[in-house]
């Protein structure tokens, strides 16, 4: 019996070790994740080297600010939106349970703002009871439809036209006309990737080599990069980035607007809720 008791201690002590060490606690501070996880509340980081696979739920650092999002592609897959819809090496995604979109929601009756809620909608600022904006996923929209089935009710998903530039998406380039809705292709780098030097690929990676890889002076021209003196005509990266989603699609800052995330800006992926 006391053999058993100095196990259990021991498994006691180990256990709250890790969870020390291994475990943070994190407020979801945006709306991004918003569906999955409501802004505000707390979860649990797995933080001890973590492995950062599609699909994971991950914290990470950008300047000034603790971030949380999905990730969508890992270092060396190629990813591209197109209507909404995620592809990766080619292969459409299944979406997440709870991904949110914009839909445009009218109805020949009134639909009260506080149905909306207690459905987990989130209305657009401006709501009028019978042609509004909502954040929400398919499934509650058939929902809504269900609890007021007299009310002829209309919606749309709100997504830009293809080919519709928009400044706020990354690389913020007329050249490269994409939007939040359609997106790339876009390679996203691994350690040791071999990138050509041209104007396209500077658009789409120079601040990375810049901001990220540790060199000391970067010059990054039109068509032609500098480093330390030295001018490049294939560039070597020095570690993996990832491509961050929000599940709040047509409500979130993620990799579409401020790039690719760099692997040293991992802070830890989701382990439970708190």
């Amino acid at each position: 019996m006391r053999r058993f008791f100095m196990f259990l201690l021991v498994v006691v002590i180990v256990t709250a070790a890790f969870a020390m060490y291994a475990l943070k606690q994190v407020v979801v501070p945006t709306s991004s994740m918003e569906g999955t996880l409501a802004a505000k509340s707390s979860f649990l980081v797995y933080t001890f080297f973590p492995v950062v696979q599609r699909g994971d739920i991950t914290v990470f650092r950008l300047p000034k600010k603790i971030t949380v999002a999905r990730c969508a592609a890992v270092s060396g897959e190629q990813i591209k939106i197109s209507n909404s819809e995620v592809f990766v090496n080619g292969r459409k995604q299944v979406a997440p349970p709870k991904t949110q979109y914009l839909y445009k929601m009218v109805s020949n009756v009134s639909i009260p703002k506080k149905s909306l809620l207690v459905n987990g909608m989130t209305p657009e600022q401006g709501y009028m009871d019978k042609n509004f904006l909502v954040h929400t996923r398919p499934v509650l929209i058939q929902k809504i439809k269900q609890d007021f089935k007299n009310a002829n009710i209309q919606t749309t998903v709100q997504r830009k036209a293809v080919g519709s530039f928009d400044p706020a998406v990354y690389p913020y380039h007329q050249d490269i006309a994409w939007n939040a809705d359609h997106f790339g292709p876009l390679k996203v780098p691994r350690q040791g990737m071999r990138l050509p030097i041209n104007a396209k690929n500077l658009l789409l990676y120079g601040k990375l080599i810049q901001h990220y890889e540790g060199n000391k002076k970067v010059e990054v021209y039109a068509d032609k990069l500098v480093i330390d003196g030295q001018e490049f005509k294939v560039y070597t990266f020095k570690q993996n980035y990832y491509f961050m989603l929000g599940d709040n699609r047509h409500n979130a800052q993620d990799s579409r607007h401020w790039g690719l995330l760099p692997e040293s800006h991992i802070i830890g992926t989701y382990f439970m809720k708190f």
